[in-house]
C-alpha cells in the first residue's frame, strides 16, 4: 500500500526512468519504474499474458494511464521490483545482500514465472541455509519449493536441535508466523531420526575421521575419545571442545564436519530418511 493515496508517485533511478519508456510498473511504496514490454515479455509469461490483453484507455482495476504510457499497479515495494527488474535487464548485476532480499525476491520470480531468477534466488537461499536452516527451510516451505527446503533440512543436520530451535520468542524468525505446524514438526523429526539413524552408524565413519593420539584429546580432561562415541553425546560429555591439530573444535561442529558429508553414503545403506519422507 502507498503512504498517502495523494502522495505523488517518484521516478525510480536509472536505468527504470527511460523517456522512452512504454510502460510504467508503479511499487507498492508509490515509485513509478518506466521500463518496456518486451524486457518484460521475454522474461515472464505473466507479462506477456498481460500485455497481450486489450489495453484499457482509462483507469480499470490495477491499470491507469500516465501520459499515454500505461502504468500498472504493483503489489511489490519499490526494493522487490527494483531487484525483480535489474535481472530481467541485460548487463545489469545484482547481489541478494540479505535473506530478506532472496526471500521477497523468489517470492516475485515465482509469482511471474520468471524460471531465471527463481533459480538464483533458490541458490542465494541456500548459500543463507548453512547459517540459518530452520529460516530458509520455512521460507521454502511457505513459498512452496520443496527441493530447496529438503536441501534447508539437511543443512539443519550441521546443528544439534538447541542450536537450531530459536532461544526465546524475541528472537523468532518472523516466517515462523506463517509456517505450518505440521512442516516444522516434519523437520524436527527429520532431525531426530537422522540424528538416531546415523548414531548406529557413526562408529565406521568416525575411526576413519578421527584417530585418537596426542593430537586429538579433550581439552578439558585429557583423555583420548574412545572408540565408539555416542552420536548425540559430542567428544567428551565434560567439554564443549575438542582439540585436533592444535586447534579447539566445539562438539556442535561434528555436524559439520563429519555428518553432513557422510549423509548419502549412510543413506544408500538405510542410514537416514529418504526425501520422499520430508515433503512440505
Amino acid at each position: 500500500m502507498t503512504d498517502s493515496p495523494n502522495r505523488l508517485p517518484i521516478p525510480a533511478r536509472s536505468p527504470f526512468n527511460h523517456p522512452r519508456a512504454d510502460i510504467i510498473l508503479r511499487s507498492s511504496d508509490n515509485i513509478d519504474f518506466s521500463t518496456f514490454k518486451n524486457i518484460l515479455s521475454l522474461s515472464s509469461p505473466i507479462f506477456n499474458d498481460m500485455f497481450d490483453l486489450p489495453q484499457p484507455s482509462s483507469r480499470s482495476g490495477s491499470q491507469v494511464e500516465k501520459d499515454v504510457v500505461a502504468v500498472v499497479e504493483m503489489v511489490e515495494d519499490g526494493k522487490t521490483l527494483e531487484m525483480l527488474l535489474r535481472f530481467c535487464y541485460p548487463g545489469e548485476d545484482l547481489v541478494m545482500e540479505s535473506i530478506e532480499d532472496a526471500r521477497e525476491l523468489l517470492t516475485a520470480a515465482l509469482k511471474y514465472q520468471i524460471d531465471f531468477i527463481t533459480s538464483a534466488s533458490k541458490k542465494r537461499l541456500l548459500a543463507f541455509a548453512e547459517r540459518e536452516p530452520l529460516r530458509v527451510f520455512a521460507i521454502s516451505c511457505i513459498a512452496g519449493v520443496n527441493d530447496l527446503a529438503k536441501d534447508a533440512a539437511k543443512f539443519a543436520l550441521q546443528k544439534s536441535e538447541a542450536e537450531l530451535l530459536p532461544s526465546g520468542v524475541e528472537v523468532l524468525p518472523p516466517e515462523l508466523a506463517s509456517v505450518s505446524a505440521e512442516n516444522l514438526m516434519k523437520l524436527l523429526f527429520y532431525h531426530q531420526v537422522c540424528v538416531g539413524r546415523i548414531s548406529k552408524n557413526f562408529d565406521a565413519v568416525f575411526r576413519t575421521l578421527w584417530k585418537p593420539g596426542e593430537g586429538s584429546r579433550c581439552p578439558k580432561c585429557g583423555q583420548n575419545p574412545p572408540p565408539v562415541v555416542p552420536f548425540t553425546a559430542g567428544i567428551c560429555p565434560s567439554a564443549s571442545t575438542m582439540r585436533r591439530n592444535g586447534e579447539d573444535i566445539p562438539s556442535s561442529r561434528l555436524h559439520a564436519m563429519h555428518v553432513l558429508p557422510h549423509i548419502n553414503d549412510v543413506q544408500r545403506h538405510g542410514g537416514v530418511p529418504g526425501e520422499g519422507e520430508l515433503l512440505c
